[in-house]
């Protein structure tokens, strides 16, 4: 099953296309990262992302992962808000 960790690297790399840059946004570690997004590859069966001009880009089956994860995250941030009084975690 996939964590929220490796559904927020995912989503940042695609939204950023970069693994240094998503790595910045969440204040982890690019490895971390890499290894968060191998990670849901290994457990989807399918590639997830491919580099296109030295930026990552969701592949098809990525482009679907990707709308479920936000909507996932979206859900995850939600409920963190409702039971904690500070900022949610990784926001800018």
């Amino acid at each position: 099953m996939p964590t929220i960790p490796e559904l927020m690297s995912f989503d940042a790399v695609i939204r950023l296309g970069l693994m240094r840059t998503a790595a910045q946004e969440l204040r982890i570690d690019e490895r971390t990262v890499s290894k968060h997004v191998n990670a849901l590859e290994r457990k989807s069966g399918s590639r997830l992302l491919e580099r296109v001009s030295g930026r990552y880009m969701p592949t098809a089956k990525g482009e679907e992962v990707a709308r479920h994860a936000r909507h996932c995250l979206n859900a995850h941030r939600k409920v963190v808000l409702a039971i904690l009084p500070a900022p949610y975690p990784y926001e800018s």
